[in-house]
């Protein structure tokens, strides 16, 4: 990360980056729960993790290590796996994913040109990532039109 992020500046993308890691988690729960199993729950899960990941250490790790005082609380992340059921898609689970991944996409639409030059590689895979989330609902939702 470039030192062109301002504290302020930082503070608001790490609470941001927060709460689309929390809703990403959230629809990774959603999915097992609700949704498919096996390899296209795998798919999925891929996906949506991708993004989490590159959100994590792309983006937010970077400015923890820039400003120590702005680590959030629980920082640690755990790693729990839970075999999810055989169920097709929820409808409502698809359009709410897509309406994060659009979230997703907004959030990194909002940044400046200099906080866009200091995460280049974390805008490029995280709109990867979001490419392959979008075509994976789409395609494991034939009613919810694809939004590409």
């Amino acid at each position: 990360m470039h030192a062109m992020i301002e504290r302020r500046e930082a503070d608001q993308i790490i609470s941001k980056s927060l709460e689309l890691m929390s809703r990403l988690d959230e629809s990774i729960h959603r999915m097992m729960m609700t949704g498919p199993s096996g390899r296209q729950f795998n798919e999925f899960r891929r996906a949506a993790g991708e993004v989490y990941g590159c959100l994590l250490t792309e983006i937010l790790s970077p400015l923890v290590r820039a400003y120590p005082d702005l680590r959030p609380a629980g920082w640690e992340e755990s790693d729990q796996t839970i075999s999810p059921p055989e169920k097709p898609i929820d409808r409502a689970l698809a359009h709410d994913t897509l309406a994060l991944s659009d979230d997703v996409a907004d959030f990194l639409s909002t940044l400046s040109d200099s906080q866009g030059a200091a995460f280049s590689t974390a805008i490029d895979d995280i709109t990867a990532g979001l490419e392959r989330l979008r075509s994976f609902i789409t395609k494991s939702s034939p009613d919810v039109p694809d939004r590409a």
